[in-house]
């Protein structure tokens, strides 16, 4: 049987975005930015963009795993008609 749909998409809220160290082992914002000489500003716009591509891109095995299962592609593909048409109700 194959995973729920849940368990292929890496960004749900319980799943890591990344292997990272754990907090205590990290250094502050502001050594980090001094260390690779920028601004703190920079350091926290640049990590919050790398942190929007990870979760708006699946890589190629999420990908190959989505497109193997007809079911939901099938569902995909009928969703994507019906926002075409402009059916069901839509919430954001």
């Amino acid at each position: 049987m194959r995973e729920p749909v849940s368990q292929l998409v890496p960004h749900s809220p319980s799943a890591p975005a990344s292997a990272s160290l754990p907090a205590s082992e990290c250094p502050p914002p502001k050594k980090g930015a001094e260390a690779e000489g920028r601004s703190i500003a920079n350091l926290v716009e640049t990590a919050a963009l790398e942190r929007l591509r990870e979760r708006q891109f699946v890589d190629d095995a999420e990908l190959a795993e989505i497109e193997a299962n007809e079911r939901l592609v099938a569902r995909i593909k009928q969703g994507s008609r019906d926002a075409r048409a402009r059916r069901g109700r839509f919430v954001g």
